[in-house]
């Protein structure tokens, strides 16, 4: 009966845009932050307008199974109100760097690209700016791809 209900819940879920195949957004953050030095874990977040979190996950970097650098990719469920990709560098809880991405829609297999680097390490930009080069700029759109040096 739990196999039959979770089949059913699957599909109810899939009709109304998620938990079916290529129902997930793929995240690429790239960069050359340090893991552990520089950062431990890596937080992504989709966004609205005002900025209030509509999905979220963190992603540790160093556990019983070794150590993960970038780049790395993060799944998650598609959200049509998403106007805002985020990826934070996170130490010890802290965030020490962070990209914003603006995005208009967010649909189902599509992926985004975001870059975490030293230069911007523990620098803090204005709401709808993001660190580029040392410096605060307008956070690029979504056809803007982030320089990952080919990652």
């Amino acid at each position: 009966m739990v196999r039959r209900s979770s089949a059913l819940l699957c599909g109810a879920v899939w009709l109304l845009g998620g938990c079916g195949p290529g129902s997930d957004v793929e995240v690429r953050v790239c960069g050359d932050l340090n893991v552990p030095a520089e950062m431990d874990a890596l937080r992504v977040s989709f966004r609205n307008e005002i900025f209030g979190e509509l999905r979220g996950a963190v992603v540790g970097l160093v556990d019983e199974a070794g150590v993960r650098s970038l780049p790395l990719s993060v799944s998650l469920p598609a959200d049509r109100d998403a106007r805002w990709v985020i990826a934070e560098a996170l130490l010890e809880g802290i965030v020490v760097g962070r990209f914003d991405r603006r995005v208009t829609t967010l649909e189902d297999g599509s992926s985004v690209g975001l870059v975490l680097t030293q230069v911007c390490y523990r620098m803090t930009c204005p709401t709808g700016q993001t660190c580029v080069d040392s410096a605060c700029v307008t956070a690029p759109g979504p056809i803007d791809a982030p320089n990952c040096g080919g990652s």
